[in-house]
């Protein structure tokens, strides 16, 4: 389950940045853990927390004792691995332009009907025009990063993965819909399957060079 989290968590680089804020902000409170020089604060890891709890839909104050202090170490696992993601791409030393973070801003906008839409969403998320525009920036260098490190659009899945996934699948439901209908969704399922592999592997092979110091 441990592995399972962080690598889901991690993905999440795939479709936005928020994770790159987190890992750079509240740097209140006492260290919690130092990965490569630079330290983790305990307010850092109380937001990862919160974030997962959001995500996953439980409370935190639900859980017992002993769910909260593995819960804590699992958070505290995610944000070491997203920090040694973050430094790699830093390292990386790949440049998104200021072009390509507009667009990407602009295609936002576009999916609001007003101004007034667009300033409500932000205003619910709890982030400035800002912050957004740090978390589409750290989307793109991650996207570039993971592109150039894992090569992830060569992934090909083939009509017999297709085929034997969707036996999988309709083995589970009375009328299952004709494959012609699910192709499409199943392919991309099977896609974002092996790219977590491809992640999940990438994150350990940095984790293994990484020199990470737990201190709770």
């Amino acid at each position: 389950m441990k592995k399972i989290l962080i690598i889901v968590l991690a993905l999440a680089i795939l479709v936005g940045g928020a994770w790159y804020i987190a890992s750079m902000g509240d740097r209140d409170g006492d260290a919690v853990a130092v990965v490569n020089g630079e330290e983790i604060r305990r307010g850092e890891l109380n937001r990862i927390e919160s974030q997962i709890a959001l995500q996953q839909g439980f409370e935190v104050s639900a859980l017992s004792r002993e769910e909260r202090s593995q819960f804590r170490m699992m958070a505290l696992d995610t944000i070491v691995s997203q920090t040694i993601l973050r430094q790699a791409i830093e390292r990386s030393g790949i440049v998104i332009s200021e072009e390509a973070v507009d667009a990407q801003m602009q295609d936002i906008r576009m999916r609001f009907e007003s101004e007034d839409e667009y300033n409500e969403a932000l205003s619910f998320d709890g982030i400035t025009e800002d912050e957004l525009r740090e978390e589409v920036t750290a989307e793109l260098l991650a996207q570039a990063y993971l592109e150039q490190e894992l090569d992830l659009s060569s992934i090909v899945i083939t009509e017999a993965e297709i085929a034997s996934a969707y036996e999988e699948l309709a083995a589970w439901e009375e009328n299952p819909p004709a494959l012609a209908e699910v192709r499409g969704e199943i392919r991309n399922i099977l896609v974002q399957q092996r790219q977590q592999e491809l992640l999940g592997q990438l994150i350990e092979d940095l984790r293994a060079e990484a020199d990470v110091v737990i201190l709770i």
